[in-house]
């Protein structure tokens, strides 16, 4: 299976040199939902 541009700057930006299974895909996706709900919770333009 060919992996997506978004799976290669994950593994790129993480390190990770073998398969992103699901159960890292859902992780990394929670982690940066998060950082991102409390970047933009601190910015005060918006």
């Amino acid at each position: 299976m060919k992996e997506t541009i978004s799976t290669k700057i994950i593994k790129w930006f993480y390190g990770i040199h073998g398969p992103l299974d699901e159960y890292r895909r859902n992780e990394f996706n929670r982690i940066g939902n998060n950082i991102a709900i409390f970047l933009l919770s601190i910015n005060p333009w918006c």
